[in-house]
């Protein structure tokens, strides 16, 4: 009989819609923009805050896995990116909202080619300056950038491609012209039609 023990607290990660999911017990708690849910089949069932008040170990198991607080919000567009306001500071951070390296675990050299996201692309708006080291040594800081970039990227992504899809049904609707007959080409067109034997020959 096995001995080992199912952890009480695992560490999930962001989800694909940019929430950081811990797992305490049999719930799984995720986290995004300073609110906390449940996850259950999918779906994201906010906590009140009186449940978050009463039961303490809540916010204490979440914080000792997120670490230092930062909340990251994409606040506008540069012609290079995104602008990024971490804990009210600005800063730009220059990637697209295609497929990126560093940014998205489904990144693939080949499908996607050489795009690439560097810490080091991420300056202070009004500087210029490259963002402060001892932030990037910081995984709850990066994890928070990312959080708020994917979540808008996935947003524009996924408009971009909506937008695309009409411009094509557009385009093959306004290249479709069907054939228009007159009466009598209708007519002529019958005849021959239903008076043309296997080999092609016309009974009139």
């Amino acid at each position: 009989m096995s001995t080992e023990k199912t952890p009480f607290r695992t560490d999930i990660g962001m989800d694909q819609n940019g929430y950081y999911c811990i797992k305490l017990g049999h719930t799984i708690y995720a986290v995004r923009e300073n609110q906390v849910f449940t996850v259950f089949n999918g779906q994201y069932k906010a906590v009140p805050a009186e449940v978050l008040a009463e039961k303490a170990w809540i916010m204490r198991n979440i914080n000792e896995v997120i670490g230092q607080e930062f909340k990251a919000l994409v606040t506008g567009k540069t012609e290079n990116g995104y602008i990024v306001q971490v804990n009210g500071k600005d800063y730009e951070a220059v990637c697209t909202f295609f497929p990126t390296m560093i940014l998205d675990k489904e990144y693939d050299l080949i499908l996607h080619g050489d795009r690439a996201f560097y810490w080091s692309d991420l300056c202070e708006l009004d500087s210029g300056a490259q963002v402060e080291e001892s932030l990037v040594l910081q995984a709850a800081f990066k994890r928070e950038v990312k959080r708020a970039l994917n979540y808008q990227r996935k947003t524009d992504l996924n408009r971009f491609l909506s937008d695309r899809k009409k411009e094509l049904k557009a385009a093959l609707a306004a290249s479709y012209q069907p054939w228009k007959f007159s009466k009598h080409e209708a007519r002529e067109y019958n005849n021959r039609k239903y008076n043309t034997d296997a080999f092609g020959i016309e009974h009139k």
